[in-house]
């Protein structure tokens, strides 16, 4: 009896023992001013967590994304850890328990990666092994070892429940996860066409296959309506580089070929490639896009002479490459301003080399593949190490990047604002220079500059900075925000006034802008008009006793 057990349940114990092991939260982990900031510890919402706030995000979009079931989940841990610990944004060092989370929802990834391989394989041993690609594949370090990486396992755990769901012929639990998925990331859109390709290809499913497409249509029209608003939300406006559609086809190319080496060599992996849209074109062809040729030259010719691999080569091809299109860069997205690949992308697509190596152990000598299923899973195991204690501090993440790539402009940026923020500030403008003569036209960097130059007194500089970069900026928040802020410390109260009302217009729910806002406006003998914008702050950041008093010394002017 126990040694069944153990034959079981052992492969299972074991892989979640190295999960442990390799993914380990550190207790000393920090946010990561890589996103983590934006999401989680800078997030008026989470500030604290509370019911209010979890309202404003089911009722519209945050930082250019409606994604209601991700934050939900983060204001979940937030609640939590701000009940037994205090306020987490106040505490760099506290990530921990959001980084618990993501290995929570990465094992349940595996889990329904297991079930999902159960389906293409009569030995459950085949499929064990499958999820240990998944699970362990080093460029899942990313999503599983950052903060900001919960998005893609969010929607990844919902995509992969609506598949099991679909091999099960349980359509309104597809449905519904689909549309749990679509709620946790724009890139679920691409979920129908993945149940689609899934049904035309399985014999299982065939005697249902027309009632199937016709149920997934629902999921169709919601998935299409959100890439439209999300679109919508991030228009063209706000990139530095559009290509034309022929240009950006080879963007597409490149972008396939990365992911594909990365996949099947994922050893010099970097948390920033800055492969942005100008690199790609200024370097092509690219070694990358032939590898994408090659694949595909190689893939047609095996389906055109074996017609029986067909269905398992559509199968496969749509799982790897289905998430990754919307981010290919035939349609502009807002992360090209930095690079159009990124490890964390490849989250779900790895499904796929589960699937593949379950093709393989069907068909081929077992003990050789599996001998060379654990000789990778070690390498592995050993990388994944390495990189998870890269992500541990912001500067061992970003000195890791620069060492892999020096051309790292948002590393530099990044370094900057982590040195600014514990005082150094000599050491934060050297590296948002560097930043800026890196990319010239590194909004962010230039920005941050700026605010720098104002919080070491320099406001002359600093004006001169926000000037100078202005009319590249002047649909950038930050800039109407740092721009507004350092004139209105030095009087000069019309322009501060004109910024200032541009970066409310732009984030009405930022408390910091409300309440410079509503400064700049009393100091106008304008206290009425202020009084809105003092209690939208208070509203948003109710723990901040500065903005009580702004409310109490508004209500005592206008009585005047």
């Amino acid at each position: 009896m126990m040694v069944d057990r153990l034959k079981k349940y052992g492969p299972w114990i074991l892989t979640l023992i190295v999960a442990l092991i390799v993914f380990r939260p550190w207790r000393n982990a920090e946010f990561l001013l890589w996103d983590d900031d934006s999401n989680v510890t800078a997030n008026p919402f989470l500030q604290p967590a509370s019911w209010s706030h979890l309202f404003e995000f089911w009722t519209r979009f945050y930082e250019n994304l409606y994604v209601p079931i991700t934050y939900s989940v983060w204001s979940a841990v937030a609640a939590l850890t701000q009940t037994f610990y205090g306020p987490f944004w106040a505490n760099d060092q506290f990530s921990w328990p959001f980084l618990v989370t993501n290995l929570a929802f990465h094992i349940l990834n595996g889990y329904l990666v297991f079930r999902l391989l159960k389906n293409f394989t009569k030995v459950p041993e085949f499929a064990l092994l499958g999820v240990a690609l998944f699970l362990f594949h080093p460029a899942q370090v990313q999503s599983v070892a950052t903060v900001s990486g919960l998005k893609e396992l969010i929607w990844s755990a919902f995509a992969l429940a609506s598949l099991c769901a679909l091999f099960e012929l349980r359509m309104r639990r597809v449905l519904i996860f689909g549309a749990l998925a679509l709620l946790s990331k724009p890139t679920a859109a691409v979920l129908p066409l993945i149940l689609s390709i899934a049904a035309l290809t399985s014999e299982t499913l065939k005697p249902q296959r027309k009632k199937l497409m016709v149920s997934l249509l629902p999921l169709w029209l919601a998935g299409f309506s959100l890439l439209i608003l999300t679109k919508t939300k991030q228009g063209d406006q706000w990139m530095l580089e559009v290509l034309s559609w022929p240009n950006r086809f080879l963007i597409l190319l490149d972008t396939f070929g990365f992911y594909l080496r990365t996949a099947i060599w994922p050893f010099n992996l970097c948390f920033d490639y800055s492969r942005t849209p100008g690199w790609v074109m200024s370097h092509s062809p690219t070694p990358e896009m032939f590898i994408t040729l090659a694949v595909a030259i190689g893939a047609l010719t095996l389906v055109f002479w074996r017609k029986q691999l067909r269905p398992q080569a559509l199968l496969l091809a749509t799982l790897f490459f289905a998430s990754l299109a919307p981010l290919s860069g035939l349609i502009p997205f807002l992360q090209q301003n930095y690079s159009t690949v990124i490890d964390h992308y490849l989250y779900l697509s790895l499904t796929a080399l589960g699937v593949l190596a379950v093709f393989a152990l069907n068909r081929w000598p077992q003990k050789l593949v599996i001998g060379s299923f654990f000789i990778v899973l070690f390498s592995f195991a050993i990388y994944d190490t390495q990189l998870v204690n890269d992500l541990r501090t912001n500067e061992s993440i970003f000195y890791a990047i620069l060492k892999k790539n020096p051309d790292s402009f948002m590393s530099e940026n990044n370094l900057g604002v982590f040195y600014a923020k514990i005082g150094k500030d000599e050491e934060s403008l050297a590296h948002l220079r560097r930043s800026a003569e890196l990319k010239p036209r590194n909004a962010p960097a230039l920005i941050n500059i700026g605010r720098l130059l104002y919080k070491m007194g320099r406001y002359d500089e600093s004006i001169a900075q926000f000037e100078k970069i202005g009319p590249a900026s002047n649909h950038l928040f930050d800039y109407h925000l740092g721009y507004g802020t350092v004139l209105g410390q030095v009087h000069q109260d019309a322009k501060a006034l004109t910024a200032l009302e541009r970066a409310v217009e732009m984030r009405p729910d930022n408390d910091f802008a409300q309440a410079s806002l509503g400064v700049v406006l009393c100091r106008l003998n304008r206290c009425d008009e202020a009084l809105p914008h003092f209690l939208i702050a208070q509203r948003i950041l109710p723990q901040n006793p500065q903005y009580q008093g702004y409310v109490e010394y508004a209500r005592s002017q206008i009585k005047k």
